[in-house]
């Protein structure tokens, strides 16, 4: 059977819990960090480049 890799984006303003996010999916082998964001206007360039299969959002950011 073969397993499909998720590609993955992390969205938030705080580093450390992107940093923390970014460290939990780590033992996930079927899931591939493509990036990460601190602010929209970067989400969505990263998102049009990378073409995630799931994005995890902070739905409460800083000033946007």
């Amino acid at each position: 059977m073969k397993v499909h890799t998720l590609r993955a984006l992390i969205i938030d303003d705080e580093p450390d819990a992107r940093a923390e996010l970014a460290e939990m999916l780590k033992p996930h082998t079927n899931v591939e960090l493509v990036g990460d964001a601190s602010n929209i206007s970067d989400s969505l360039e990263l998102i049009e480049q990378h073409r995630p299969d799931v994005v995890f959002l902070d739905i409460e950011m800083n000033g946007e």
